[in-house]
């Protein structure tokens, strides 16, 4: 189905979801394991589900994607000192 060969880095199960993090970027699927969709996220280092969005840490910014409406907030995190 995916065309892919899935080389998970990371799995996280939240609210009935599973977030499997491999190269090509976070793929989700439901409870009974159907692909939902991927989300494209570049090089991450990490990620949290919360509520309907996912945040991840990506070259100094946080990113907030809603994975139901695909809305997207950056964040940049400054050095302080």
């Amino acid at each position: 189905i995916l065309n892919t060969s899935l080389q998970p880095d990371l799995l996280i199960e939240h609210d009935n979801k599973l977030y499997l993090k491999n190269s090509s970027g976070i793929l989700l699927f439901d409870m009974f394991g159907t692909y939902y969709k991927t989300l494209s996220t570049g090089n991450i280092q990490c990620f949290q589900p919360v509520n309907d969005w996912l945040y991840y840490l990506s070259d100094n910014k946080i990113t907030a994607i809603n994975i139901k409406t695909s809305e997207e907030k950056k964040f940049d995190l400054k050095k302080s000192g």
